[in-house]
């Protein structure tokens, strides 16, 4: 599994209830753009006919929840103070969407 954990991100502050119900790191299915790159390109899938991002709050998590989907070998782990400061707002994040009880988070505009 990839990581980015950079720290020194600063998570909005329309973001801080979001960030208050996640642990410090978590897990996305996402890819970089190449080996060497900054640049990150998060996967969004569909539910109800509306785009969310699945979030995931541990590797275990992920792997459970995410077999035999294909995306086995997008996961990335990511801090999550970085993770939400790369959110435009607007954005549902679904934790843990495979779990007995995933959680819904609507993140506010910005």
């Amino acid at each position: 599994m990839d990581q980015a954990n950079d720290a020194s991100f600063t998570v909005p502050e329309v973001f801080q209830a979001a960030r208050a119900a996640l642990p410090d790191k978590v897990v996305i299915v996402a890819r970089w753009d190449d080996e060497q790159s900054h640049n990150i390109t998060i996967q969004d899938f569909i539910r109800d006919g509306k785009p969310f991002l699945p979030v995931f709050t541990d590797d275990a998590a992920f792997r459970t929840q995410i077999k035999g989907s294909g995306f086995e070998d997008q996961g990335v782990e990511i801090n999550t103070d970085m993770f939400l400061s790369i959110m435009r707002g607007g954005e549902e994040l679904i934790v843990n969407p495979g779990g007995e009880a995933p959680m819904s988070i609507m993140l506010p505009n910005r």
